[in-house]
């Protein structure tokens, strides 16, 4: 009996295999890009509504109401054909404004740049920033032989933080723990910038990131408010460097270059108070007033008396007007 030697066909055999499995990963390779793909879009839009919400935290600062953050976070949805537009696989990205909770996709958050932590807010008054967090389902081509047909969530997030240019070498020192911390809009506060301060201070001197500041410092700040750095949540300063007569009456000066007529109590039936509206850092009682201190907040103020003699104070209604100075443009912390 003779023995069958033809190997006619065997190169057929691998050949088809190798195609196979050719096919297998290139079908991988596209199913990958395009993922890559998506994921690219959905960061770039959830980026856009990140960004476009803090610039809305301000207002929430002031009133507690998102209102203005779910219109901003949802300002670029729109049809697909229009190129302004938040665009995920050629179809509008569908961001939705409102609370996680109430089931949207955006929540008001505070980020604390020393701890690089990000938290809920303890008030409104806390809040820096936005983060809009969402999944995107693209169908694959040719994974979905793996999967059953079901598409692929692609979970993208972003958060916003907003940061603030304060208008004065001065801050607000109160309890972090008490909900008037920052006081809540509308509230009458009187600042005592004190030679000494002490945790029952509700004011002092911030030279900010300058250590052992001279009163010239303190003037040119006062005198230059672009000098003042963007500050954001937890940001080391330094406070109570010592208190000069001169740059009280430098702030004194300021106020009376800068008043203009605000209506502080919201009622049209009294006239308008002359006023300045400026932005000041917060800071902590908890810390010895006469070292660098974390930021812990900002409050927006409209001042409409400053004294220097006898005693050094700075009278003020929290919110009114709009400030010259302010809002940096936000940051992505992701």
């Amino acid at each position: 009996m003779e023995t069958l030697k033809n190997n006619r066909g065997t190169v057929l055999i691998y050949v088809t295999v190798f195609l196979a499995l050719m096919t297998l990963l290139t079908g991988l390779a596209i199913d990958v890009g395009w993922m890559a793909y998506v994921r690219t879009q959905s960061q770039a839009a959830i980026d856009s509504a990140a960004l476009s919400g803090a610039a809305a935290i301000p207002d929430y600062n002031f009133n507690g109401t998102t209102g203005q953050i779910q219109a901003r976070v949802e300002a670029f949805n729109g049809p697909a054909n229009d190129p302004s537009s938040n665009n995920v696989m050629n179809q509008d990205a569908g961001i939705i404004g409102s609370q996680v909770s109430q089931g949207g996709n955006a929540e008001v958050v505070t980020y604390n740049s020393t701890t690089d932590t990000i938290t809920a807010p303890v008030n409104p008054a806390a809040a820096n920033g936005v983060r809009v967090t969402k999944g995107f389902n693209t169908p694959l081509f040719f994974s979905r032989l793996l999967n059953g047909g079901d598409p692929t969530t692609i979970n993208v997030s972003a958060t916003a933080v907003i940061r603030m240019r304060p208008s004065l070498p001065v801050d607000l020192i109160c309890n972090p723990d008490n909900s008037a911390c920052p006081p809540p809009y509308g509230s009458q506060i009187i600042l005592n910038v004190t030679q000494t301060p002490s945790p029952k201070d509700d004011s002092s001197f911030t030279s900010y990131y300058i250590q052992n500041a001279s009163a010239s410092e303190f003037k040119n700040m006062v005198q230059n408010p672009n000098s003042i750095p963007c500050l954001t949540m937890g940001d080391p300063i330094e406070i109570a460097n010592g208190q000069d007569n001169s740059v009280m009456k430098d702030i004194r000066d300021a106020f009376d270059q800068n008043k203009k007529p605000i209506d502080l109590d919201n009622d049209p039936s009294t006239p308008p108070v002359l006023a300045w509206p400026v932005i000041l850092p917060v800071v902590s009682t908890y810390f010895n007033p006469n070292q660098t201190s974390p930021v812990i907040g900002f409050t927006w103020i409209s001042i409409y008396e400053v004294n220097t003699n006898p005693q050094k104070q700075i009278k003020a209604i929290v919110g009114g007007g709009n400030p010259a100075l302010g809002w940096c443009p936000p940051h992505l912390r992701r």
